[in-house]
């Protein structure tokens, strides 16, 4: 329950890297936060297991707990006594005399604009596809390929890795000159050889090319779908719709999982990547049909 409600300091966290950047530099602020994230989720896995040690039946799970917890205060201590704050006086007044907006009428707000529905279902769409992936590789790898969690951990590795280096310093050069929907619609492309490349796949090799494509995808679509968000939502519901895409995202984060084994178990151990590229087909369609009321790349 504590996760579920600390979680939406992400959400936070975007609208704060929305407030302190131009529409030119959004994408790369994105970008940046999403490197910081595929950094924490490269170094944090090895950190615990080293914490914890080697051995299964003496591992020590305490210990990386309170290594976490101690993170945890020190990024408190940043926000509380260096982080300064993000809107204008301005906008903090405008926002404070603001009545409460209730949830179902945030809904309503967010999607009643036609550019930011097709860009929350979009999401919802590739984290759901993503997710599918996700949960079923491990098992893939292991019954078609004599994989063990080690070389399933190197392979993540990896993605991760290629992630950081493109949200972390392409992002925002590939906005400038391609633009955000057509980056989002490369994403799209990519995501569809990727899975499709998975579906094929027989050896280690077509996996490795898979997994690449797959990573560049979602370094180019996370941080740009998040930047196309905040430009389409007004300064003081910045917050607010982008809640509302993370929890989409959230939401999908359970729907791809939940039938992911189903599939597998029923339909054939190969059945969740095909699913997930046939995802991409309206998946495009979609990204095709936003309108970016104001137009960024070249």
């Amino acid at each position: 329950v504590l996760g579920g409600l600390m979680s939406g300091n992400i959400s936070a966290a975007f609208a704060y890297v929305a407030d302190i950047t131009t529409e030119e530099e959004r994408a790369k602020g994105m970008g940046l936060l999403g490197a910081a994230f595929g950094l924490g989720f490269v170094f944090g896995p090895v950190i615990g297991g080293v914490l914890a040690g080697a051995e299964l039946e003496s591992a020590n799970y305490a210990l990386p707990a309170f290594f976490a917890a101690g993170l945890v205060a020190l990024s408190l201590g940043g926000v509380v006594f260096v982080l300064p704050e993000s809107l204008s006086a301005e906008l903090r007044e405008k926002n404070n005399n603001k009545d409460i907006i209730p949830l179902a009428n945030q809904l309503r707000s967010a999607f009643t604009r036609r550019a930011l529905t097709l860009i929350i279902g979009l999401s919802f769409i590739l984290t759901m596809a993503f997710a599918l992936v996700e949960v079923t590789l491990g098992l893939w790898a292991n019954e078609k390929l004599g994989f063990g969690p080690r070389d399933i951990g190197l392979v993540l590795t990896y993605v991760g890795v290629i992630g950081v280096i493109i949200q972390g310093g392409l992002i925002g050069v590939l906005t400038k000159h391609v633009g955000e929907r057509r980056l989002v619609a490369t994403a799209v492309l990519l995501y569809f050889a990727g899975y499709t490349t998975l579906f094929l796949a027989t050896g280690w090799l077509l996996l490795l090319v898979a997994m690449t494509l797959l990573a560049i995808g979602s370094g180019l679509s996370n941080p740009t779908l998040s930047s196309l968000v905040s430009k389409e939502a007004p300064e003081t519901e910045r917050g607010v719709i982008l809640g509302i895409f993370q929890g989409a995202g959230s939401l999908a984060r359970v729907i791809g999982p939940a039938y992911a084994g189903v599939v597998y178990a029923g339909f054939g151990e190969n059945m969740p990547f095909a699913i997930a590229a046939v995802c991409m087909v309206p998946a495009l369609f979609m990204t095709l049909a936003i309108t970016i009321s104001k137009p960024s790349g070249h």
